[in-house]
């Protein structure tokens, strides 16, 4: 039986003037990959921070609502939307490792936070495990900055595994990392949503990551989002589409991104 994990109800979502999402109704179940497409990146990554509880969902002067398990994640009491985040995390584009703090340190950060009082060395075993698998040498004690871009990427997703949430945003999880880089990635995702975890990831890839994903949520200016589920032909017709915006000061443009591309994963 499908059961929803998150409910937006009434979103107008607008960006830089324009109106994307018109009284916008959503639904994700639990155990599931959502995708976010659309041509219209900022609108993506909006409805990406709405329901990950980062962006308050009010526009148009209308009370949005997106509820988590049904609780409100932004007019709830400050304690029930403290345990609302403790099931939510985040796989940002560039991986936001804190400069100033070692690999540990950023690894541990949301643990500290969420559930002090949490098993160091359970977790140490997990951290450890992970490295093994993605080939991470021994960069605990190594600043952001002394890495590279590749092992900074794959730290990120490992830091949101360790919070074992319920949901995963990912905003292009796979930008900038190779063919191989991304096969460890896919597989990695996989095993956690074999796991129970939820994904909702913007990305203009949609070939690469079809592994995760039972359903596209496509945004298009104007209308209400599209659902696609994998099975419908729409999807394999999104699939080979992708897009890349370039927002000016006097309006956007777009083109279609090549197959040959890496841009935009």
């Amino acid at each position: 039986m499908d059961v929803e994990l998150v409910k937006v109800s009434h979103l107008n979502l607008s960006v830089d003037g324009m109106q994307i999402c018109p009284d916008t109704n959503l639904s994700l179940k639990r155990h599931r990959g959502y995708l976010i497409a659309g041509p219209i990146e900022k609108a993506n990554v909006f409805l990406l921070r709405v329901i990950g509880g980062i962006h308050p969902p009010q526009y148009h002067h209308q009370q949005a609502r997106v509820l988590f398990q049904g609780l409100d994640m932004y007019e709830s009491r400050e304690s029930v939307i403290k345990e609302i985040k403790k099931k939510i995390a985040f796989v940002f584009c560039e991986g936001t490792l804190i400069s100033n703090l070692t690999i540990k340190e950023n690894l541990l950060l949301p643990l500290q936070y969420h559930y002090p009082g949490y098993d160091d060395a359970a977790v140490m075993e997990k951290i450890n495990e992970d490295f093994n698998y993605f080939g991470i040498p021994d960069v605990l004690q190594k600043r952001p900055a002394e890495i590279s871009y590749d092992v900074r990427k794959k730290l990120a997703f490992i830091r949101a595994s360790l919070q074992e949430p319920e949901l995963i945003l990912m905003d292009k999880p796979l930008f900038n990392l190779d063919e191989h880089e991304r096969d460890q990635v896919i597989q990695y995702l996989e095993n956690l949503k074999s796991n129970g975890i939820t994904f909702t990831i913007f990305s203009r890839c949609v070939s690469v990551l079809e592994p995760l994903i039972d359903e596209a949520i496509l945004l298009e200016e104007g209308k209400h989002p599209t659902i696609i589920a994998k099975n419908d032909q729409e999807f394999e017709s999104l699939s080979r589409s992708r897009f890349l915006r370039s927002w000016g000061r006097n309006g956007i443009g777009s083109r279609a991104i090549s197959p040959g591309e890496n841009n935009g994963f």
